[in-house]
């Protein structure tokens, strides 16, 4: 095991858009998903405290928003749709709050422009529909729905061409302005994109090479000997500085009476000659080690936790030995999910047959293929009901011995049948698999941000799956079962039939789902 990331302080106020810059494997990531609660393996250590106060789980939740690197929604639900439903699982209050969430969904549509594109399908790969940066911007709107006070972003212009990714930060920034602090990791971002940030955070090697306002990173350089040439973007100025090893000139020699051979005088502030022997990088964090500014954030950071910086704002929430640090204002704040069980089951299970049903492949995978196959099997055993069951006797057989004969044929067919037709109830759920594959990123996106138990998205599965199951059985059951010969052609014999189908349809979809649960996302 080897350290992702060095010791650092940081904070920040509200209303801020920070920049997380840095070379790739420098621990960017790594430190977004422990800020946003979002990382469960590996050990971390400090303190991450708001107003003051230590970071609670399921308020936290409520109150910050983290947005993936990759889109993860439904290509057949509209923009509003899409947001829609985020807002009824993640927002509290029933039936009496469908005001306030439309309200909601209207604010963050018009925040991100997506007036346009609102009644649209969200499309993807397999079909038409919005623009990656439109996409990119509604992944942004299913976290905002819920208002969140910090919003952190895992690169979110990747992927994107030049200008979807200037509209995308613009929107970030007048975010930032409305009163969120926005933390935002982008690899190397173009001037106009860079400086619509106000704070830079540099990381290189998991260790801190600057935390402080973009506009000043030029003159800090300087103060460290790198000098940022004139016309250089400084967002990628900054990054390959990160990634460069190689050493500055040694300094100037000096004469035998002290002075600077080349005659310049020396500088206060100017490095010395053990910091320009090191690398840029090592320079770059060493520097910040002993700067300044590094002193005051330590020390700014202190006063936070002891609650004595002046101008502190009140806590977020009291503090009682119930919330281990964090109270909410109301009971439904506290709660780890904003709906209750039956409610989430109810809203998922909605939204997942108004994105099926609308889905081409929902239906071939389940009408489609399942039908053609129960009728190659139907008219496989139609020969059955032929008047002697397709034996032809031939001379020295008697009547007995061709009774015999056709019911051993027929009772050796039926099993046949009831064999061949079984096993495709359990085979034909296959299709499943691609459902549910689909549906694992925004599973686990929509699961962290504590929008449902995974109990809630079990069950809601189970019942979707026994109902298909029923379903099945009742379609292609009546279009199966009388195409053979029927020895005893009774209701509760047919009855029984369906029910021994639909057992196995759910169960070939549990095995399914077990299946695709052992797939990685």
């Amino acid at each position: 095991m080897y350290p992702v990331i060095g010791r650092f302080h940081a904070y920040r106020r509200r209303a801020t858009c920070i920049l997380h810059q840095g070379p790739s494997g420098c621990g960017k990531s790594t430190l977004l998903d422990v800020l946003a609660d979002r990382k469960n393996t590996g050990f971390s250590a400090g303190s991450i405290l708001i107003n003051g106060m230590p970071r609670g789980g399921a308020y936290f939740k409520r109150i910050a928003a983290y947005v993936m690197q990759f889109d993860a929604l439904f290509e057949t639900l509209t923009v509003r749709e899409m947001l829609t439903y985020t807002a009824e699982l993640r927002l509290p209050g029933g039936p009496e709050a469908i005001n306030e969430k439309a309200a909601a969904v209207e604010k963050v549509i018009k925040d991100l422009d997506l007036s346009k594109v609102a009644d649209t399908r969200i499309g993807g790969a397999s079909r038409r529909g919005i623009s990656g940066g439109q996409a990119r911007r509604v992944t942004v709107g299913v976290e905002l729905v819920t208002s969140p006070s910090v919003l952190f972003l895992d690169e979110p212009t990747t992927g994107l061409d030049a200008y979807s990714s200037l509209l995308l930060v613009r929107a970030l920034r007048r975010l930032a302005d409305t009163g969120r602090t926005i933390l935002c990791t982008i690899h190397q971002p173009r001037s106009d994109i860079f400086a619509l940030f106000d704070t830079l955070l540099l990381m290189a090697a998991g260790r801190v090479g600057y935390f402080g306002p973009t506009a000043t990173i030029g003159p800090y350089l300087s103060t460290l000997g790198i000098h940022l040439p004139e016309g250089t973007n400084p967002a990628d100025f900054v990054v390959d500085l990160t990634y460069a090893k190689e050493t500055l000139p040694p300094p100037a020699a000096a004469s035998p009476d002290g002075s600077k051979a080349d005659g310049a005088a020396a500088q206060e502030g100017a490095p010395s000659a053990d910091e320009l022997a090191l690398s840029d990088v090592d320079r770059l964090v060493h520097g910040w080690l002993v700067s300044a500014r590094a002193r005051e954030l330590a020390t700014t950071c202190d006063q936070l936790a002891a609650r004595v910086l002046p101008g502190m704002p009140p806590p977020v929430l009291p503090q009682t030995s119930s919330s281990r640090g964090l109270l909410s204002k109301t009971d439904s704040m506290m709660r780890a999910k904003a709906r209750p069980l039956f409610s989430q089951i109810a809203i998922l299970t909605r939204r997942a047959y108004a994105k099926g049903l609308r889905d081409p492949d929902f239906w071939y995978r389940m009408i489609t293929i399942p039908l053609l196959q129960f009728v190659f099997y139907a008219l496989l055993f139609a020969w059955t009901r032929s008047p002697d069951g397709g034996f032809v006797p031939y001379a020295g057989w008697n009547d007995v011995d061709s009774q015999y004969i056709l019911l051993s044929q027929l009772i050796s067919a039926k099993r046949s049948f009831l064999f061949q037709v079984l096993t495709a109830a359990i085979i034909t759920e296959t299709g499943v698999l691609a459902e549910a594959y689909t549906e694992q990123r925004a599973f686990r996106r929509e699961h962290a941000a504590g929008a449902y138990s995974a109990a809630a998205y079990h069950i809601q599965w189970a019942v979707r799956l026994m109902a298909q199951g029923l379903w099945k059985a009742l379609f292609f059951g009546s279009i199966v079962y009388w195409f053979p010969f029927q020895f005893q052609p009774a209701f509760s014999k047919f009855v029984y039939f369906l029910a021994n189908f639909a057992l196995l349809s759910s169960t070939g979809s549990a095995f399914s789902l077990l299946m695709i649960s052992f797939v990685p996302d």
